[in-house]
């Protein structure tokens, strides 16, 4: 509904790239805060918790992800000359393809060569990469989009150096 709205406000790449950073700094900010919000709710049944802290982890993203398709129908249309069956068709079949594709390299290869975080992490910054070159192609405040990824990059995190975790790494149940 929203991303049909914006897309009938008007159409502009950098609506894209600001949607792709709002994701990515949320997510980043999940992967950052994300081992004190759990425990917050342990007090709760495992299914209340787990159901709980799932909103609060991938709620805001994926309603701000799901956004784009809409708008992207509109931004397709727009670029195609009003062919709505084949934008629609096209943005539908690879998000389709690009689905099944991810799902079977996180869960088969990224989750157990990687770890769970270190996919989540590299999921976060490659929204960000996308988002910059939305901003670049749209030609918009390139100044803007500099200062977005040194902030981007100041705020992900770098590993403890307190002296008291010697190892720390992903079970194989991540």
């Amino acid at each position: 509904f929203v991303g049909g709205w914006l897309g009938d406000r008007g159409i502009k790449l950098s609506v894209v790239s600001a949607i792709l950073f709002f994701s990515a700094l949320y997510t980043l900010l999940i992967a950052v805060t994300y081992q004190s919000i759990a425990p917050l709710f342990i007090s709760l049944s495992v299914t209340a918790w787990a159901l709980l802290t799932t909103i609060i982890f991938f709620f805001i993203p994926m309603a701000a992800l799901a956004l784009l398709s809409p708008y992207l129908i509109k931004l397709l249309v727009a670029t195609t000359g009003g062919a709505i069956g084949i934008s629609s068709g096209s943005l539908y079949g690879v998000s389709t393809i690009g689905s099944i594709v991810w799902t079977f390299a996180t869960s088969f290869y990224l989750i157990p060569t990687f770890g769970a975080r270190a996919t989540f992490i590299t999921v976060v910054v490659g929204f960000f990469v996308i988002a910059c070159v939305c901003a670049f192609t749209a030609r918009t405040s390139r100044l803007a989009a500099l200062t977005l990824s040194l902030v981007f990059f100041a705020v992900v995190p770098a590993p403890a150096l307190d002296g008291r975790v010697i190892a720390q790494t992903d079970s194989a149940y991540n």
